[in-house]
């Protein structure tokens, strides 16, 4: 059966996103061998999550072997559906959900990830291509990026991690001390950040409440109480690639929409003042805005150099634990 113009646009769109951001350096993209589906790649970020997609456009009743197509993919973790927005569609579409539900494939149907699009959608049309251009980004960062590849990110894992400063940089050097050499006491970790432990036990439990580290619940553990987390490992090289264009004076727009998701606007003009000055006063008593928050972010990227933080420096310890399940992300 021939392929419509807006099911192959719709398809490669897809996976070009997945492509674009993964320039940032945040994971690695790779396409895969589709086989019987439409679009299929490989995204890496600590481990590889294969991703397999069906598009439908045209005809309604493809619905139930595309999702049983998708279910029998049981060694993908991401099932992408992308499909046509309209009430016989939607109805059949959670008709054969309801079916799967009462199966043994129910426990796997949170890989499913899907995508209407307006019914209306015509390729060709420059203004109908970037509306939905715009909406598979959209979509794709939530369900896939933020949701799956970097752990369940969210804006207010970062603002936690941010409205908390204490002493300047503190908390950023104890999640990437913990990041690179596990937990095993306070002790250890203030030796090497040349701090109190009466000072660091507060701190502590900023970067564990933010979710950037988690406490396994497990005897197999080699010693170590914490371990950075999927999370932490993301946010700790997404702030390395905002240091970096920051200085460079230029964000790029994949990176920018990822920050925007986040809560955080760039601003490469107003001047950040040092967070060990009076000046930095009237910014932290400032309500809280995504312009707010970008500032924080690069201060305290700042301040942590003064404990020995390198963010181009990463070799971060990863639990065994983690990898029994993926997607069991620990908060």
């Amino acid at each position: 059966m021939a392929e419509s113009d807006e099911h192959r646009w719709l398809s490669r769109s897809f996976l070009e996103i997945l492509e674009s951001f993964s320039r940032l350096d945040l994971y690695s993209f790779t396409e895969a061998d589709r086989k019987k589906f439409d679009f299929a790649c490989l995204l890496q970020r600590d481990f590889i999550r294969p991703l397999v997609g069906q598009t439908l456009w045209k005809h309604t009743e493809g619905i139930d072997k595309d999702i049983r197509t998708l279910i029998a993919a049981s060694d993908s973790d991401i099932w992408a559906y992308i499909a046509r927005d309209n009430i016989r569609n939607r109805a059949l579409f959670y008709e054969v959900i309801r079916d799967f539900q009462q199966t043994e494939h129910r426990r796997d149907l949170y890989k499913l990830k899907l995508f209407w699009i307006p019914e209306n959608f015509e390729v060709g049309s420059a203004q109908s291509e970037q509306i939905i251009s715009f909406y598979l980004r959209d979509q794709i960062v939530n369900d896939v990026l933020m949701n799956v590849v970097f752990g369940k990110l969210t804006a207010s894992d970062v603002r936690f991690f941010l409205n908390n400063t204490g002493i300047p940089g503190l908390h950023l050097a104890v999640l990437y001390d913990i990041a690179n050499y596990g937990f095993i006491s306070y002790t250890k970790v203030g030796r090497r950040l040349s701090t109190s432990t009466t000072t660091l036990r507060p701190r502590y439990q900023v970067v564990l409440g933010s979710g950037f580290i988690y406490e396994p619940y497990s005897r197999e553990k080699a010693g170590y109480s914490a371990f950075v987390s999927l999370k932490g490992r993301v946010f700790l090289k997404l702030i390395q690639k905002v240091y970096q264009q920051y200085c460079e004076r230029k964000i790029t727009p994949e990176l920018e929409f990822i920050l925007r998701k986040l809560d955080i606007e760039p601003n490469l003009v107003d001047p950040i003042p040092p967070f060990n000055s009076p000046e930095v006063i009237p910014l932290l008593i400032a309500p809280p805005s995504p312009e707010k928050f970008f500032k924080l972010l690069i201060g305290q990227i700042r301040a942590a150099q003064s404990f020995g933080v390198e963010l181009n420096s990463m070799n971060f310890i990863v639990s065994d634990i983690e990898n029994e399940s993926v997607f069991n992300i620990v908060r």
